[in-house]
């Protein structure tokens, strides 16, 4: 009888000593992912202060259109975005109606376009939404239409400017719009170097 007593107690002393490692595995386990998704979760989402992240945007590389910088434009996994190099040395990024915009390289004048937008005789000059030294969004209306926007900004990236303002052979656009692609054009920054 005492070896099948010891059977029994070997047996639930095994099972006992499964039962803790498998808890302390479990607790180790739980204690792993809780410090993964904690790094993860703040690293998602929360941007350094001073970065170029706007919600629902992100990064878009240049370097295939021929410009060692990068650009925020809608997140491209709502909208196909399309990209194009033109014959006059501008770039051209549309996604869906509300967001078209052209990049040309140059100094670009905001005093000759200020001149330019308050004196268009069929795209009347309404208000300033911005104006700043290197960017004006303004209202304009043709005559029995609705109001449209525009922007125009210029950036400097390294020895480099830049002219951005929207595509305009397209539709009109709202306040919205073209607030998000003048913002945008703002995040215009040189391409940051790959760390290894």
């Amino acid at each position: 009888m005492p070896t099948v007593y010891g059977y029994f107690i070997f047996k639930n002393y095994v099972r006992l000593q499964t039962n803790q490692n498998t808890s302390a595995m479990l607790k180790k386990l739980i204690l792993l992912v809780t410090i993964t998704a904690l790094i993860t979760g703040t690293g998602c989402g929360n941007s350094k202060k001073g970065s170029n992240e706007i919600p629902g945007m992100s990064a878009y590389d240049l370097s295939a259109l021929g410009t060692p910088a990068t650009i925020n434009v809608p997140d491209t996994t709502k909208t196909k975005l399309e990209t194009s190099a033109q014959s006059s040395g501008s770039m051209v990024i549309k996604s869906g109606k509300d967001f078209q915009i052209s990049i040309t390289p140059g100094d670009g004048d905001l005093t000759l376009k200020k001149g330019d937008v308050s004196s268009d005789e069929v795209k009347k000059f309404k208000r300033y939404l911005v104006d700043e030294p290197n960017s004006l969004v303004w209202e304009a209306q043709v005559s029995g239409l609705e109001p449209e926007f525009h922007f125009y900004t210029v950036v400097k990236v390294g020895n480099d400017s830049y002219v951005i303002e929207d595509v305009k052979d397209a539709d009109s656009f709202s306040e919205k719009a073209i607030q998000k692609m003048n913002d945008a054009a703002k995040s215009l920054r040189a391409k940051e170097a790959k760390t290894s």
